[in-house]
Order: C-alpha cells, then sequence, then structure tokens
C-alpha cells in the first residue's frame, strides 16, 4: 500500500491511502473542495487520467489544452520541441492518481449527472483529440465503463468502490 507503512494498523493504513487519494484528486481537478460540479477542464483532466488521450498538435486549442493540463491538472510533460512549438505528455502510470480520477469521475456522475460519454461528446467533436485515435479512445471508454459497472456490482453496498477492487472478465 504505502511505504513506511508497516507499524501501523490496517485501518491506518487505508485511512492514509485514502487521504493521498483525496489530495490527488485535489490536483488533479485543481480545486480544494471535491463535492462540486466540475468545468469542462476539469471533467476533461479526469476523463483523460483514465482514458489517456492524444490531443491534437496540429491545432492551436489543442496545443493550448495541453499546456494547460500540464499547468494545472497533473499531467505530465514527457518531451518539447526545441521551438517549444508542441510537447508529448500524458499522466503518470500511479495508482493513487488513477484512484484519484476514478473516484472524482464517480462523483461527476452520481452527484451531477454527468458520465464520462458525457465528457467524450463534449470533446472529440471539437477536434482537439487527435482524429486519429477516436476509435481508440472510445473503445478504451467503453472498456472502462464496462469494468467500473462490473466492479460497483460486485459490491454494490461498500462504498467507495475503487478501481483496485476486482471484476470478474464474465461481468464485463
Amino acid at each position: 500500500m504505502l511505504k513506511g507503512t508497516d507499524a501501523l494498523s490496517e485501518e491506518d493504513r487505508t485511512a492514509a491511502a485514502w487521504t493521498l487519494i483525496g489530495f490527488a484528486q485535489r490536483k488533479l481537478i485543481y480545486r480544494y473542495r471535491l463535492q462540486v460540479e466540475l468545468t469542462r477542464i476539469q471533467r476533461l483532466a479526469i476523463a483523460d487520467d483514465r482514458l489517456m488521450f492524444t490531443y491534437s498538435a496540429r491545432r492551436e486549442a489543442g496545443r493550448d489544452l495541453e499546456d494547460e493540463l500540464v499547468a494545472s491538472h497533473m499531467r505530465m510533460a514527457y518531451s518539447m520541441q526545441r521551438n517549444c512549438e508542441y510537447m508529448r505528455s500524458g499522466y503518470p502510470s500511479e495508482p493513487h492518481l488513477a484512484e484519484a480520477a476514478a473516484q472524482q469521475l464517480a462523483i461527476s456522475r452520481k452527484g451531477f449527472g454527468y458520465p464520462l460519454t458525457g465528457i467524450l461528446r463534449d470533446n472529440l467533436d471539437g477536434g482537439l483529440i487527435d482524429l486519429r485515435e477516436r476509435g481508440e479512445v472510445v473503445w478504451r471508454a467503453l472498456l472502462t465503463m464496462a469494468y467500473d459497472s462490473a466492479a460497483e456490482s460486485e459490491q454494490p453496498n461498500v462504498p467507495p468502490i475503487t478501481t483496485a477492487q476486482a471484476a470478474r472478465l464474465t461481468d464485463l
């Protein structure tokens, strides 16, 4: 779970992990309060962390969006051209950040009626996400939604459901 927590009880380790996940949620959406309706860019950041978007480097709006996600929403810049015209970036494969995105997506879906499909609809049509990636993004979204639904149906009365929650392949 967390390094250096061997001497803690299971309950204390779980509390520490959820504190870290809450911190990651706040950093991901760039806002202190979690139970609020999110802006378009905040919703995009949580969907991007789960689905790994590639932004169109040919459009200035796509480059500006990627810049903002790197500056304020935990996206990492991996490389940049010498002329700084565009960069390659993505979300790191960190379990706590992935869990933060999953929890925030659940809040957005259940509390404000804004599911992953709505986030995709808002952002695929604008051309900000690379057109060559559309089919793959939709496929990843379908698998993510199926997994989330299967994990939630496994233990419906044990909130919060986590991305570490096991889900059988037959439940997808």
